[in-house]
């Protein structure tokens, strides 16, 4: 068994050196750029299911070697598009991170984890030969040969930390001299690139190895930032269109008032709201609302005056608020378990209430209410309870009779 096992760590070896023949001969600029970076000293780097998240200064070249790495991916997948996601989501502001999204718009593949901390803290003399192996374990039908080649696609996208864009730089650039057509498109939420990855490969009818049951048309018309507004707009326009209790409506509900985090998902969501209200035949429509100056990316579409909003938001904790995630944002109200900053009894009570992560890729609601003795207390609505409060219409009025249920152990069923 062990000579088996040398034996075939001798031919991947042999076959890694080829490749790494194929890969220098391919992208000649690449070693050279891999050396101009040097490791952070005394750090070593893993990838996990957030990918790579520590401090920002420390990751100037797992960034370089990440989007070499996206680029190897992209050809490993036929050409299909991949993401890079520049962003640390709830950390604090000096953090920064990265994570690549797979074709179909998830996660990336497990078995390609290792890969990315190998070459993230493979030394810089050998960098090349961490992504010629990368090369050789996975090129499959393929071919070496044509993995090495320049080809594929990576989608980079980013948060609104200040070292962000130097750090996304970074990854464009070893992408392209990687061989890959990088396309920069600059700050969006972590769901929104993971879309944009998606309905790409849909519309370009790659091959996902899973079923989308999303059309190709549909997909072309969602594949960008305004087809996301479109498609969640859409959505939700569909999901009230019939209300579960008789007289109910989306319009003309309170607002719903949402803490961005300072970060990017203030911006957006108010495009978001935007576009629902343009389109969600309540005239004229109304742009959710931003309370003390938020940031928010150009003008909300449609704001006039009147009439019945579908969604009626106001948005607190914008971008230059206050620090990224500081104080404020899901994690905070998750973790401390106090509402965030902005947010008090004395305004607040009886208001519906929401907090975004600093990325836009988590949301938790939570309110105030009275605790019996003439105050207020915060409450907390977890996942757990989200759940709860989803699943209880359905199962009202598919799974169970509620005059059947007895009222204690004492009635008969």
């Amino acid at each position: 068994m062990a000579a088996n096992d040398d034996a075939l760590a001798a031919a991947f070896e042999a076959f890694a050196a080829a490749a790494l023949e194929q890969v220098a001969e391919s992208l000649p600029e690449l070693a050279s750029a891999f050396e101009e970076l040097a490791l952070p000293e005394g750090v070593t780097l893993k990838y996990g299911t957030a990918g790579f998240r520590t401090k920002a200064e420390l990751l100037d070249s797992t960034f370089l070697r990440m989007g070499a790495l996206a680029a190897i991916r992209s050809r490993c997948l036929g050409g299909a598009a991949v993401g890079l996601m520049v962003t640390a989501s709830h950390n604090a502001e000096p953090d920064n991170g990265i994570k690549m999204i797979d074709a179909d718009g998830g996660m990336l593949a497990q078995s390609w984890e290792g890969h990315a901390a190998a070459l993230a803290n493979a030394p810089c003399a050998g960098a090349m030969l961490a992504l010629a192996k990368v090369v050789a374990a996975e090129s499959g039908d393929e071919g070496a040969e044509a993995v090495s080649s320049p080809g594929g696609k990576v989608f980079i996208a980013r948060d609104t930390r200040s070292h962000s864009a130097h750090l996304s730089a970074l990854a464009v650039r070893g992408a392209s001299l990687a061989g890959a057509e990088a396309e920069d498109f600059g700050l969006l939420t972590t769901p929104q690139l993971h879309h944009i990855v998606r309905m790409r490969n849909i519309a370009a009818e790659a091959e996902l190895g899973v079923e989308t049951g999303v059309k190709v048309a549909d997909a072309a018309a969602w594949a960008s930032e305004e087809g996301y507004y479109t498609m969640l707009a859409d959505a939700y326009r569909t999901l009230v269109a019939t209300p579960q209790v008789e007289g109910a409506t989306a319009a003309g509900r309170p607002p719903l008032y949402l803490d961005g985090s300072c970060g990017v998902g203030a911006p957006k969501m108010v495009l978001a709201v935007g576009k629902l209200n343009k389109e969600g035949g309540a005239p004229p429509a109304k742009k959710a609302k931003v309370e003390e100056g938020a940031a928010a990316e150009g003008e909300g579409e449609g704001e006039g005056e009147g009439g019945a909003p579908m969604l009626d938001m106001v948005v607190r904790n914008g971008v230059g608020e206050g620090g990224l995630n500081a104080g404020c944002g899901a994690e905070h109200v998750q973790k401390s378990r106090t509402p965030p900053a902005s947010f008090g009894a004395e305004d607040d009570a009886g208001r519906r209430l929401c907090s975004f992560d600093g990325d836009g890729d988590r949301l938790v609601y939570h309110y105030f209410k009275p605790n019996g003795s003439g105050g207020t207390e915060w409450r907390l609505l977890d996942g757990d309870k989200v759940r709860g409060v989803l699943l209880l219409p359905f199962a009202s009025a598919r799974l169970i009779k509620p005059q059947s249920l007895p009222l204690s152990s004492n009635e008969p069923a």
